[in-house]
């Protein structure tokens, strides 16, 4: 190693361990995030922030902690701040963006580490390491929210260094969420002046228009094979190859992972869609993660389907809990969510049906099908029967 070039610039990279998601049946390196296999994209991330992936006889190796999903702009300001300290070194992002390393996954709070010559990550050499505080640039964002104990809105402040735990369905969230803002302008906009100048040109000239609307929805990139129906409306989001979003559906702020596919008349908002994920016809999808081949057809606000799993029409996964913030059971321990706000998590290939409410912030096993009380289901309907009528035990009765 060249003594005087910066420690960042040849040292690699090394993924976290894998760590089980909570019950989504999925590990965190295999989970979604951003569209592609957590592992790809850390990787990817770490590619471009300068980073080689870490041979045996790399010197110095950056990681994280085990089950931490983490961007490559975490470990380029990491990289930068562990570079003037001798021996090994753990990091924490500066607040505010390190109570997001410690609180939404629930479990042992995510850490970038910096071994020194390499070598293996053990609970010894994190114990011993020299801890600093990782300096984070964040900016205030207003997010609208239903009506709740949280109020009407809620306060993110985002940046572009992520580092968080997934033990979690609510970590893994959060990842996708927090991370997905400057995702999608480094791919629409770019990250340097001069890519956003000729980016912005290009698209004021293909659309014609000085609409903040229209000019919006000129910022989308298409992968190959991927296919906007000529009636859909897809503002700022990125289309993997072969996504597809059909007639009248609304698409915005999103990644379509590969042969993703939004149907006719689905609402999508600010949600990340694994490979061959649906929002089926009419489907209501906000703040949300779809791992490979869900499906949602239902309505779900800050929730996270794992691989194969379905949410039939008219099923609804809530996000807020009537009276105080959603709490979550983890390890024995209860933890109230961000802003007291977290959907449901849904096990890989399980179904909720139709007509079934899962209440906020519950994490639901693989395998398993969820049916409305049958009792609630009319299957007998009296001759003569008018007027106002309730279910009882799948028969119509007079109220």
């Amino acid at each position: 190693m060249d003594d005087e070039a910066p420690g960042w610039i040849v040292t690699a990279f090394r993924l976290p361990r894998a760590v089980a998601v909570g019950s989504l049946g999925v590990d965190h390196l295999e989970a979604t995030w951003l569209g592609c296999r957590a592992s790809e994209q850390m990787l990817a991330q770490a590619k471009s922030a300068g980073f080689s992936e870490a041979a045996e006889d790399s010197a110095d190796v950056l990681t994280a902690t085990d089950g931490a999903m983490v961007t490559g702009a975490a470990l380029l300001a990491f990289a930068k701040v562990s570079d003037a300290v001798e021996g090994d070194v753990v990091g924490r992002l500066a607040d505010p963006a390190g109570r997001w390393s410690d609180e939404p996954g629930f479990g042992p709070p995510a850490r970038l580490v910096r071994l020194r010559g390499g070598g293996e990550l053990t609970e010894e050499r994190i114990a011993a390491a020299t801890p600093v505080e990782v300096p984070v640039v964040a900016r205030a964002f207003d997010f609208p929210v239903a009506s709740g104990p949280g109020g009407t809105a809620v306060q993110l402040e985002l940046c572009n260094e992520v580092c968080i735990s997934c033990h979690h369905h609510g970590g893994l969230l959060w990842a996708n969420l927090l991370a997905l803002g400057a995702y999608l302008w480094a791919e629409l906009v770019g990250t340097n002046v001069l890519t956003w100048f000729v980016r912005f040109v290009l698209t004021l000239l293909r659309t014609r228009s000085l609409e903040p609307n229209v000019v919006a929805g000129g910022f989308n990139r298409v992968g190959r094979g991927a296919h906007i129906h000529p009636s859909a409306t897809v503002e700022g989001c990125v289309l993997f190859p072969g996504a597809k979003v059909g007639a009248g559906a609304v698409v915005r702020g999103c990644v379509l992972g590969p042969g993703a596919v939004v149907e006719p008349l689905a609402l999508v908002t600010w949600s990340v869609l694994g490979e061959g994920a649906t929002v089926q016809r009419m489907g209501w999808c906000t703040h949300s993660v779809l791992h490979d081949r869900a499906a949602h057809a239902g309505a779900m606000q800050l929730g996270v389907l794992g691989p194969g799993s379905s949410v039939k029409g008219g099923a609804y996964m809530l996000d807020q809990s009537l009276g105080g913030p959603v709490r979550v059971l983890q390890d024995g321990e209860l933890h109230d969510a961000p802003f007291g706000l977290l959907g449901p998590g849904l096990g890989a290939r399980s179904i909720v049906a139709s007509g079934v409410w899962v209440a906020a912030g519950r994490a639901l096993p693989p395998d398993l099908t969820v049916i409305p009380d049958p009792a609630t289901v009319v299957r007998r309907v009296p001759e003569g029967i008018s007027g106002v009528v309730k279910v009882v035990n799948g028969r119509l009765e007079p109220l």
